[in-house]
Order: structure tokens, then sequence, then C-alpha cells
């Protein structure tokens, strides 16, 4: 019997304790599962290509070019027993792109623009060659040599050439037209005064064993070097060169200055065959030698 003031516990009731039952505690918030986050890995260290020497022995195990000589990997220590050896490949293929061993993740895929830009580069070199050699071999041909000898005779430097025959108008008995080509600087082609006679021009005339570009004559006037001496006898002026060539005469005056030593005048005649040096006039009086040259150069391109 139920007292007076006192509610029934109903054990169906919603929200009355069961004995014996735990209390939840308060919530606690749910932290959802997260993937386990991928370590990063650094990327490989990408090494430039480079050829690899004739006769290397590449590791069937990582690539590794080693030296012809030994027996197992320098990187790994795999044996090298089964390894490949590198050869030298043949002309046309290292013309139209020599394959190349490259060390591991440098090779380029197949179809990449570098390589395709290559070979089209070298096969545009063979175009212009063979277009070249049509060329010369048609009725151009010899504009493009004369061409080609205008750049040589730009890029190289003229080479001294001595000529095999010489000649002169007159000479004193100890000194003849060969003194100035010997190459020295003591002695001196001279004719005599009783030789130049009615207004007569003195000349020297070499010759040459085969046509030669000339571009450049050298001339060293006068008996002597030393100035006392070169002072003391008759010495060039004035100098008219002719050269005689495959094709038409070249023909030029100089004046050579009065001054002892080595002068020189440049001149322009491809295939010149033969030069010739005249004194038109002269300066100084000596006794008995109408004018003196001690030493003539020449020098050509090829």
């Amino acid at each position: 019997m139920n007292q007076p003031g006192t509610a029934a516990l109903n054990p169906a009731q919603p929200g009355a304790a069961q004995p014996g039952a735990a209390q939840p505690g308060p919530a606690q918030p749910v932290t959802p599962r997260q993937p386990q986050q991928a370590r990063r890995r650094r990327p490989p260290t990408r090494r430039p290509a480079q050829n690899i020497p004739t006769g290397s022995l590449i590791c069937g195990a990582c690539a590794m070019p080693n030296q012809s000589d030994r027996k197992f990997c320098a990187r790994c220590g795999h044996s090298l027993a089964t390894a490949n050896v590198v050869r030298k490949a043949p002309w046309w293929r290292r013309l139209f792109g020599r394959e190349r061993i490259y060390e591991v993740g440098t090779r380029r895929a197949p179809g990449q623009p570098g390589r395709r830009l290559g070979t089209i580069v070298r096969i545009g070199v063979v175009v212009l060659v063979l277009a070249g050699a049509g060329v010369l071999a048609g009725p151009q041909r010899g504009l493009v040599i004369n061409a080609y000898n205008g750049v040589q005779n730009l890029l190289l430097k003229p080479e001294q050439v001595r000529p095999t025959g010489q000649q002169a108008s007159a000479a004193a008995k100890a000194h003849p037209a060969a003194h100035a080509f010997d190459g020295t600087r003591g002695t001196f082609w001279a004719p005599a005064r009783t030789s130049v006679k009615n207004g007569a021009v003195p000349w020297l005339r070499a010759t040459f064993a085969e046509p030669v570009n000339l571009v450049t004559i050298g001339v060293t006037p006068g008996m002597s070097v030393d100035t006392p001496k070169f002072v003391a006898g008759t010495r060039p002026a004035e100098i008219e060169v002719s050269v005689t060539t495959d094709g038409d005469p070249v023909v030029k005056r100089f004046h050579v200055a009065d001054t002892a030593g080595f002068q020189e005048f440049a001149i322009e005649a491809p295939g010149a065959r033969s030069v010739q040096i005249a004194v038109l006039s002269s300066t100084g009086a000596h006794p008995t030698l109408a004018t003196a040259i001690t030493e003539v150069e020449f020098w050509a391109k090829r």
C-alpha cells in the first residue's frame, strides 16, 4: 500500500533508473580515422646524359659503365661476365643519330622533340652538302670557287713564296739579280750607271714555278739596312710592279719611303706567274751604281 504523498515507481516508465544499470557519462567527440599518409620519397637524382667511352662494360644490374678491365661492377658489385660492351657506331649511324648509352633514368623516350630536331638538322646538313656538290658540278662552279678562295684569303695567313727564276735589265758584276732574292741582307742587286743610258728604266723580274695568289710584295731598298751605308748609296724612290697572271696583268705603282729596312706593298694578283719591278726614280747619287735593292720578297695565299 502506497504511502500518501509518495509516487509509485513504475519500472516500465521511461527515464526511470534501473537498479544495477551503469549511468552513461558525457558524450565524447568521435574523430574519424584518417588514411595513413604515404611517406614522401625524394625524387631520384637525374644525372645528365653522357657519352660512354668505347670498350666500357655496362652492368646488367644497375647500368653503371665500368672500365674494360674490371671483373665486377664498381657500384653494385655485380659480375660483369655478361655485361654489354660499348662499341663505336658506324659512320652512317653517327651521322644520322648515333646511339648513346645513358645512365639509369636519363634515357630519352622515343619521339621526343629534341631527338626529332637533331635528326632534322643532320638531314639538312646532308642536303646542303649534296646541293653544294651539285653546284660545283654545274655552270656556277667558277663563282663558288672564287667565293671559297675569297673566304680562305680572309681567314688564312699568307705564306712566303720564293721565285725559281731571276732576271734583270742590267747588273754590275758583283751585284747580280740573284742577290735580290737570296734571302740575306748582306748582298744587293744594282745596275752600273754606264748600263742605264738614254733614260732607260732598270728592272728586276722574278718567275714562279707555278701560279700563286700573290697578295704582298716586300722590298728592302738600298745597298744595306745599315743607315750610313743606306744613305751613301742610290735607292729607289718610286717603283712600278707588273704581275703576269693567267688573266689580265696587274700593274701598280708604289712610293718607296727613304728609310733603311723592309717595306711591304699590298697587291691582289691571283694566278701570278711572274713579277717585274721597275725603278722609275731613285734618290741619292752613288758614283758607279744607278740604284740598289737589297731584297725582294713575295707572300701568297693558297
